[in-house]
């Protein structure tokens, strides 16, 4: 009889064990139903000997009640597997989840340079009609939606005024306004590819202002990616500056301190 009972127990352990779906992985499974099945033959072990027992020394009465102290043990069996399948299998089900949130999560390019030229952004949201490029040079794009649109002079002068307010704010919130922020200059540094980076403003101030550099160059550098590009004379930078008619405004009402450091007259 005691042997029966044990098939039985088992038996109806591994029937639990395939009606229950959410596993993830037949070795955790295993592992999990060996644990539960040890502590469970541990907590049975003393009502089987004492079924064992009342079955041939006890009336019918108390075998009956063995019999219903053996299913209620059952019962909380099934309720502890269920218990523990809660506690175990939950947190890592989480954990995978969000992991694999987390490694498939990209960043945009488009969205994180949109970020930081809004402002350039907004002034060609002012023309609807105009087919805006983000990622194209946003100087060529005045030029093209100049052509477009058809300006007279007035009306270009006006543009190129909202233009270079744009400009102006888009450099204040990439590099900030004011001349004595060592982290202004130090950003600047980054931007001309500075590794060894100084710790002090004057050092920074001489390493940015011995450049010849085009500070249109620094809202959005030639090739993306890469250190603004810098000159070997004035000369050339003037050359540069001519052609591709990157001119930065010397005088607006947003420019701060740290921007005058920077303007020259190159023309």
């Amino acid at each position: 009889m005691s042997g029966h009972c044990a098939k039985d127990v088992r038996g109806a352990t591994a029937a639990h064990s395939e009606a229950l779906p959410g596993c993830p992985s037949p070795v955790f499974c295993h592992a999990l139903e060996a644990k539960q099945a040890r502590c469970t033959q541990a907590a049975l072990r003393p009502l089987l000997s004492s079924f064992r027992d009342a079955r041939s020394s006890s009336p019918p009465t108390i075998m009956a009640a063995s019999s219903l102290s053996f299913g209620a043990a059952l019962g909380l069996r099934v309720q502890f597997q269920l218990h523990c399948r809660r506690i175990l299998l939950r947190p890592q089900t989480t954990f995978i989840t969000q992991h694999r949130h987390k490694s498939t999560k990209k960043s945009d390019p488009a969205k994180t340079r949109t970020a930081q030229v809004n402002h350039i952004d907004r002034f060609f949201a002012q023309y609807p009609s105009f087919d805006y490029q983000p990622t194209a040079p946003f100087i060529e794009e005045f030029t093209r939606l100049r052509q477009q649109e058809k300006w007279d002079k007035g009306h270009v002068q006006n543009a190129r005024r909202e233009f270079n307010s744009a400009m102006v704010l888009t450099f204040n919130k990439m590099y900030g306004k004011r001349a004595d922020a060592l982290s202004a200059w130090q950003k600047l540094c980054s931007a001309l590819g500075v590794e060894d980076m100084p710790r002090d403003i004057a050092s920074c101030k001489q390493l940015v202002r011995g450049k010849h550099v085009n500070l249109v160059d620094f809202l959005q550098p030639p090739e993306p990616g890469t250190p603004v590009r810098t000159f070997s004379s004035e000369g050339e930078l003037r050359e540069y500056t001519q052609e591709h008619e990157k001119f930065f405004p010397r005088k607006d009402v947003n420019a701060g301190s740290l921007l005058k450091c920077l303007l020259r007259r190159v023309g």
